[in-house]
């Protein structure tokens, strides 16, 4: 694990981030909600007129590279549920943040006013809304063929995973990857191809042995919920749960396969619809409750061709929720979700595209005991063995022998007398013991000091950590793909391996890096939050 050492390092490079992204080559900002100031994520800033931008990250911030003035001078700012905003690149500081706001555009459902009804009524009205919203839902699903490229297509983009570990980054990978399609109608899993146009493992953040354990459900597992094994690196793990792409096939819990599943497995209410400069949006609420988890989503569909825009989805632990009736904004105030996926698509060219996939999960891992006995030695002059400890015994216990457990090739051994001082202890033995003791250790065999045991029981250091008991840490797991450009058309794309990533690897272990002539057109847009 990393230590306070580590922080102080992280703070250090933190601030020489700051430094680093205010330089000549990008403009850096802030985009806000003008009601709320609340930060608006994974929003659009596009070059005007073209398929090439960035998002938004977690805290709203953005980098925008000068290089982007090559291809035009405006951008276009727009988030799903606010009036779009173009900005003259000109007009931003290059020596300060930017602070941007949108405004938000909403359409207000016409107020229904229920005169004499009485309350069967009321629940059949209800019913018919949340039938109406299902309805829409259903059309979306069935539009999805027509909706979204059937051809081949690729994108270019920025992907990282990392870990927030203590409110501090961890374990963070960084890429520039192509994703190659074959289209709507394959199988992602199987078809879709990856080329790794540059790769960086951040060595700003701290490294965490502990946090990069694989799942086991064991020792390394999400509270109440458990990980299926799935063959593919971190990618691909992000490509599952994307379930408009892989909508034909099984994702992730109560969503299941998302054109036959999703349907019968939630509830839907409109919220208030949304106006898009192409048209309005549905604004429809998920909603369902198992006695293990609450799950609530939203999902924006186009009024005119039903295709989906975005989905959000969150799945929580109902047992650490303080009522069984409580909405999701309590929620959101008492407890992180298990896990929270949010898809993005935006139209081009008449068919919708990705925008962004986000996939992020709590979850607990044991990583080595506080206390625990870090070594033995065997003292030849002085005939006693040392016990080397990780932290200092609480004296209560140290010297009691029925705390101890010697064994040599599984014959126990008994031990005369303990000493102790700081984290080392002294064993004694009788003559006869440690002659035979010492004679098999100092034998040739160079396993001889392997088959020295020893276990202690029932003992606590003096800050009060039980020995041998694995140390738990709490961790939030994050898989993000921004696309940064898209291309429509692309021909065939082989099968053949040759050139593409091995999606059966992680992304820094001996994978092929390719890089394009237009290499410099993408960058890397590390976060720059500063988490308290």
């Amino acid at each position: 694990m990393f230590t306070k050492r580590h922080i102080c390092t992280f703070v250090i490079l933190f601030f020489g981030a700051l430094l680093f992204a205010q330089d000549s080559e990008f403009i850096t900002g802030e985009l806000i909600d003008s009601k709320t100031n609340e930060p608006l994520v994974f929003a659009n800033i596009r070059i005007k007129d073209r398929a090439l931008g960035i998002i938004t990250n977690v805290d709203g911030s953005f980098r925008i590279p000068l290089k982007y003035k090559e291809f035009g001078d405006i951008i276009e700012i727009s988030s799903m549920g606010y009036k779009s905003k173009e900005i003259d690149l000109n007009e931003l500081n290059l020596l300060e943040n930017n602070l941007l706001r949108l405004e938000p555009n909403v359409e207000v459902l016409e107020e229904v006013v229920l005169v004499s009804k009485k309350k069967t009524e009321e629940k059949k009205e209800k019913k018919e809304k949340e039938f109406r919203a299902k309805e829409i839902v259903a059309k979306a699903i069935q539009n999805i063929s027509k909706n979204y490229p059937q051809a081949p297509y690729s994108y270019i983009g920025y992907y990282r995973d990392y870990q927030v570990e203590s409110e501090y980054f961890a374990n963070f990978n960084e890429a520039i990857i192509e994703v190659f399609d074959n289209g709507f109608q394959t199988n992602d899993y199987q078809n879709t191809n990856y080329k790794l146009y540059q790769y960086l493992r951040n060595t700003r953040f701290p490294m965490d042995t502990v946090g990069e354990k694989p799942y086991d459900n064991k020792k390394k597992f999400i509270p109440g919920a458990k990980i299926q094994p799935r063959r593919g690196n971190e990618l691909l793990i992000l490509r599952n749960m994307d379930a408009i792409r892989n909508y034909n096939v099984d994702t992730y819990s109560y969503v299941y396969q998302f054109d036959k599943d999703f349907l019968n497995n939630h509830w839907f209410q409109k919220n208030h619809d949304i106006n898009l400069d192409e048209g309005g949006l549905y604004s429809i609420a998920i909603s369902k409750r198992t006695p293990d988890h609450l799950i609530f989503g939203t999902i924006l569909i186009s009024k005119a061709s039903f295709a989906i825009y975005k989905f959000d989805y969150e799945v929580f632990d109902r047992s650490e929720v303080s009522r069984s009736n409580a909405t999701y904004q309590i929620l959101k105030k008492e407890v992180e979700p298990l896990f929270e996926i949010r898809v993005g698509y935006n139209g081009y060219q008449g068919l919708m595209y990705p925008d962004y996939i986000s996939f992020s999960n709590r979850f607990t891992a044991f990583g080595p005991a506080i206390f625990r006995v870090e070594k033995l030695t065997l003292n030849a002059l002085e005939n006693f063995l040392v016990v080397d400890f990780s932290s200092e015994p609480d004296e209560k216990n140290v010297q009691k022998m029925s705390k101890y457990e010697l064994s040599y090739n599984e014959k126990p051994i008994r031990i005369k007398r303990i000493e102790y001082a700081g984290k080392h202890a002294r064993l004694y033995f009788s003559k006869a013991i440690w002659k035979n003791l010492n004679g098999k250790i100092l034998s040739n065999n160079p396993d001889a000091m392997s088959l020295l045991k020893l276990t202690v029981n029932e003992m606590k250091d003096v800050d009060g950590n039980q020995i041998d008991v694995p140390e738990k840490f709490r961790f939030s797991q994050f898989r993000e793909f921004f696309v940064q450009k898209v291309k429509p058309e692309v021909s065939a794309i082989p099968f053949s391996t040759k050139g593409f990533m091995n999606k059966m690897k992680p992304i820094f272990k001996d994978q092929p890096i390719l890089r394009p002539d237009n290499f410099e057109d993408y960058w890397m847009n590390t976060p720059l939050k500063k988490i308290q």
